[in-house]
């Protein structure tokens, strides 16, 4: 049997309206029995403290929480620095910041432990992937390379486990283009469905 997992980039800090699609979304999946895994930004963290954002926090206890590094792609973005640095300084800053991301969203969402790590968009690095293995996030989301039918490729001392469908898909093109992948679906050994909140 396929295991779906469900994956929410959380990255929106900017705009305060963007907790409530977090929250609806965390309630949904709840009354339906489905646990999603939310991939929250450092800084949306940072933004949740600051507002006194309690409802948001509450509703994610029934979810998975994971980190989706501190700053999002904010430049310099991991991917830039790591190219103007040497490997030991470039982990030396990833280390020290994403360390920060960390700590700051396992506090606030109150959690012992982030279990994966998901990249900004295509920002990638061999320095992040490794990274976050050495902070305790041994699975790596949305990774560059094929996970072989949901099986995983391990690279970097990480679980590297790719994105299969967007959700946003289906407001665009409906349930047809998704219902004709259902039997090719049935074969894998996980299924990585993901969108963000706010444009889900």
């Amino acid at each position: 049997m396929t295991k779906v997992l469900f994956s929410f980039d959380t990255e929106d800090y900017v705009n305060p309206v963007a907790e409530q699609a977090v929250l609806r979304l965390a309630h949904l999946l709840r009354s339906e029995g489905i646990r999603g895994c939310f991939c929250v930004v450092g800084e949306v963290a940072a933004r949740w403290r600051r507002r006194g954002s309690g409802p948001v926090i509450e509703a994610l206890r029934a979810h998975e929480v994971d980190v989706h590094t501190w700053r999002h792609t904010w430049h310099p973005n991991i991917v830039e620095y790591c190219e103007d640095l040497d490997w030991a300084g470039s982990m030396a800053r990833f280390l020290r910041e994403e360390r920060y991301a960390l700590d700051l969203v396992m506090d606030v969402c109150q959690r012992d432990r982030l279990w994966s790590f998901v990249k900004p968009g295509n920002s990638l690095s061999a320095q992040a992937i490794y990274g976050y293995t050495l902070l305790g996030s041994p699975l790596f989301g949305d990774s560059f390379l094929d996970s072989r039918e949901g099986r995983g490729v391990w690279f970097c001392n990480a679980l590297n486990l790719s994105y299969d469908y967007s959700l946003e898909r289906l407001m665009d093109k409906g349930l047809a283009p998704f219902r004709e992948r259902l039997d090719q679906w049935s074969a894998r050994e996980r299924l990585v469905l993901y969108a963000p909140p706010c444009k889900l």
